[in-house]
């Protein structure tokens, strides 16, 4: 297959993953009281203040560079997850 066929197609599919499967599991409080529980809540767990949203990543493991690169040091593809 070539590399247009691929791009569009992953278009196609990540198109019709956010219209149908994102309104189940992406959700944004909509009225103050929802909005307050969430602030409430990322507070608790995490200590910070006015937060109401989150965006999570996949993690993909790489082999990084050597730490003693002048351009790319390794330190440069840590994670918070320390990965």
């Amino acid at each position: 297959m070539s590399q247009p066929v691929i791009s569009r197609a992953i278009r196609k599919i990540s198109r019709l993953i956010a219209i149908h499967l994102s309104p189940l599991y992406i959700k944004f409080p909509i009225t103050a009281e929802e909005v307050s529980v969430v602030k409430d809540g990322f507070f608790e767990v995490h200590q910070f203040p006015n937060l109401i949203g989150v965006i999570d990543c996949t993690h993909i493991a790489i082999v990084p560079p050597k730490v003693d690169d002048p351009i790319n040091p390794a330190v440069v593809y840590i994670n918070r997850k320390d990965i």
